[in-house]
């Protein structure tokens, strides 16, 4: 009866370290098939007021924000790209398009949610085009009225999606007309730094079949 017993729990110990392999690989497949990206970015555009602070001057909304990219590919820092141009009227009537420059990259540790995406980026505000390399985190960053948080990755493992929530902030030099609200060419040929903040929220789901 012993030798029987010993016999069983060998067997059952094996089928339980096959049954783990065929998850590890299901998980690990599914993990490397391409995800779509779904969400949007939300830009403060912020000058220097009279009191030396950021003071918010205009803001603008990305909608459907989306692009391709694998699990495996986040979590180990590969690059992603996207054809798609975003464009639309910030509050204040600009007209504002954007798409990357080059292939941007991110970053996310399954082990403790943190997240880290840099997008490269060409953006024209009326008209006038300039290129930046911005990054977004989910720690904290500056914001226009005190430090802003993103929050960490959530990955549900049984639906196949994963959440993020990122900030960032920068310094970016632009056309004095843009922040002063003028025409005039000889404002206009002048540059002002401005700091653009930014949070980019959405899920990557399943690709579509």
């Amino acid at each position: 009866m012993f030798q029987k017993s010993k016999t069983f729990k060998r067997c059952s110990a094996v089928a339980a370290v096959f049954g783990l392999s065929i998850i590890s690989l299901v998980l690990a497949t599914e993990a490397a098939k391409k995800r779509d990206f779904k969400g949007q970015a939300e830009f403060w555009f912020c000058k220097k007021g009279s009191s030396g602070k950021w003071e918010v001057f205009d803001k603008w909304i990305a909608r459907d924000l989306t692009f391709k990219v694998s699990v495996t590919d986040i979590a180990t820092g590969k690059e992603f790209t996207s054809n798609g141009v975003w464009q639309g009227e910030s509050e204040k009537g600009h007209h504002i398009s954007t798409r990357l420059s080059r292939p941007g990259s991110a970053e996310v540790s399954l082990a403790d949610g943190s997240v880290r995406v840099v997008v490269p980026f060409e953006v024209t505000i009326d008209g006038k085009s300039l290129r930046e390399s911005f990054t977004a985190t989910s720690g904290t960053t500056e914001g226009p009225t005190g430090p802003i948080s993103g929050q960490r990755a959530v990955f549900d493992a049984a639906a196949h999606v994963l959440k993020i929530n990122v900030v960032g902030s920068k310094p970016v030099r632009v056309p004095a007309e843009i922040v002063d609200g003028t025409s005039n060419t000889l404002v206009a040929a002048e540059q002002k730094t401005i700091l653009v903040v930014a949070r980019l929220e959405g899920e990557f789901k399943k690709a579509a079949q």
